[in-house]
């Protein structure tokens, strides 16, 4: 059985770090079989709501939830809270999605949070961020004190009472705050990273140079790092260094370096800019796992209320809304960024691709192109969106451009592969079966070891009747790479039922049944197999249940499934 799937290229940005002080810029590929499906959050009150409930902003707060519309769910659950101000998941709801998009207005929540039987250990850094940007820099380094013990308290605290001393104007203290973590591996980097900028937020240049060297010294930093060295280097300080790392950079990471000629400048003129890296630093460590998703984001989001203006903040939050296949709430984010470089138009096209909005995606990626004509990554998401669109000859030209730009290149054999691989899909749409054929073939000598181009071709012989001797070295191997798939199960049986070995075909049938029960083509091939058995009752029973199923079934494939049932 061969599955249609939404195709899509994911092109991820990725901020690496080393204590939270490394990152880059990767290109990545990944195709979907099904249409994306963004998740809604759900909301679970340990308590009955109580009878004076707004059951109108409750109400109100659940469709824009629904609806992705965080910012306005956020509103209407803190209208709730004031009627059971004490229930701990309400507060947790609002706290959450406020802070995640940098909105503390929400300081007797805090508080209340902090005192529950068991407090939410980030309130008391929500408190900080919230005294820091007030210039409350002594109420800033009391929140710091007297919190519950927590892993993230011997990252964090030392970096941020650093910066609020440093607020304060005793650069000796800030500087002195910092020592502690000098001597830990994981936090060198860091640690040289804050000492350079204190020492510049100071004026010390001479030590903040020193300092930004040590940095270099222990790994390629991350694109905030390179954001804020830029606008250090820009005075007239040791510039050939300076351009010596800039080389490096073209050099090791040359899509790093071209963003970084995209974003603007960000001169350290204040002490909250400092406090606001070390929760992106933080941030970043984390990273989008599924245990720490939710951390990142608060962190993330406690920086982009110290530093407002922070670009590369709110692409990290972007990537981590990604990371949930929340699309459209990344792309509001990105939406929110002045001036955005290609690559966050780049990353609007690929979200807007993966919630089916193919024409908004074609109109970033078509405007792309002609800045970049011959990127092959950029026209193969182009060429989809063509097809997606009904643009069939713009997307055979656009993928034959790709297999031009990639043929004979050993570090684009993924994206020649699937180049030819679509291409033919789109030639096999248009009834061009031979062209087709020559594209999947060339494709499956590229790539030997995906399984669902194996398990493509070799189902499209196997259901034409042709070639049956190379469709079933590609099956079994497809089986071999992917042993979980029913549809690569699937092709299997079919391919021993076309060879008439119906006991090895009932075998392998049923295990795809087993697998995929809602399958509809399972079923009307599993009929298919009981009735060459004999049968019949069984066989019946297969087809009827396929088509009150009809699930993945063609119009072609029901109306044979109407005849057998005659």
């Amino acid at each position: 059985m061969r599955i249609r799937f939404v195709k899509a290229l994911r092109w991820f940005l990725i901020l690496l770090a080393a204590a939270g002080v490394a990152a880059g810029i990767a290109a990545g590929v990944a195709r979907y079989r099904t249409p994306p499906q963004e998740p809604v959050p759900e909301l679970k009150t340990t308590r009955a709501i109580p009878e004076n409930v707004r059951w109108g902003q409750f109400l109100a707060g659940f469709w824009a939830q629904r609806n992705q519309d965080f910012a306005k769910m956020a509103d209407y659950y803190a209208q709730v809270l004031e009627d059971d101000p004490d229930n701990p998941e309400l507060q947790r709801e609002v706290y959450f999605i406020k802070a995640v998009e940098g909105r503390l207005d929400m300081r007797p929540l805090i508080e209340r949070m902090r005192l529950q039987k068991k407090p939410e250990y980030l309130a008391d850094y929500a408190l900080f961020a919230l005294d820091f940007r007030a210039g409350k820099y002594d109420d800033a380094l009391a929140a710091l004190r007297g919190k519950p013990p927590h892993v993230l308290n011997a990252v964090l605290d030392d970096f941020l009472a650093a910066w609020a001393c440093a607020g304060l104007g005793d650069k000796q203290k800030a500087l002195d705050a910092l020592e502690r973590a000098r001597d830990k591996k994981d936090l060198r980097q860091m640690y040289w990273y804050h000492r350079a900028l204190i020492s510049w937020y100071f004026k010390d240049t001479a030590r903040a140079d020193a300092a930004f060297k040590e940095m270099i010294a222990l790994g390629t930093p991350n694109l905030s790092a390179w954001i804020y060295m830029r606008s250090f280097y820009e005075a007239p300080r040791d510039r050939t260094w300076w351009l010596a790392q800039l080389l490096n950079l073209r050099t090791a990471q040359p899509a790093v370096l071209r963003l970084l000629n995209q974003m603007p400048p960000m001169p350290l003129t204040d002490a909250a800019q400092g406090a606001a890296e070390v929760f992106f630093n933080v941030s970043a460590s984390l990273g989008a796992a599924e245990k720490t998703a939710e951390v990142s984001l608060i962190l993330n989001g406690l920086a982009l209320h110290l530093n407002p203006a922070a670009v590369v903040p709110k692409i990290w939050g972007a990537e981590l809304m990604e990371a949930l296949k929340m699309y459209g709430k990344a792309n509001a984010i990105y939406r929110s960024i002045p001036n955005p470089p290609d690559v966050v138009a780049f990353k609007q096209a690929l979200n807007l691709h993966l919630m089916d909005a193919y024409a908004e995606s074609e109109s970033i990626l078509s405007r792309l192109a002609v800045v970049e004509p011959d990127n092959p990554t950029l026209l193969t998401l182009l060429a989809d969106a063509y097809n997606a669109n009904g643009r069939h000859d713009l997307a055979l030209n656009t993928y034959g451009k790709v297999i031009r730009l990639t043929s004979g290149n050993a570090d684009s054999v993924k994206e020649l592969c699937n180049a030819h691989f679509y291409r033919g899909l789109l030639y096999e749409s248009r009834r061009e079966w031979r062209l087709a054929e020559s594209d999947l073939e060339q494709a499956v000598r590229l790539c030997p070891d995906d399984a669902f181009m194996l398990n493509y071709l070799g189902y499209s012989w196997v259901d034409r009747g042709e070639k049956m001797e190379s469709a079933v070295p590609l099956l079994q191997r497809a089986a071999e790479l992917d042993a979980d798939n029913p549809a690569i199960i699937d092709s299997l049986a079919w391919s021993h039922y076309r060879r008439r070995d119906y006991e090895k075909a009932l075998e392998s049938a049923e295990k795809a049944l087993d697998m995929m029960p809602g399958s509809s083509v399972i079923n009307a091939h599993l009929g298919d197999i009981y009735r060459a058995l004999g049968r019949e009752r069984e066989a019946r029973f297969q087809y009827k249940k396929a088509l009150d199923l009809d699930t993945d079934l063609t119009a072609s494939l029901k109306k044979q499934l109407q005849e057998k049932l005659k």
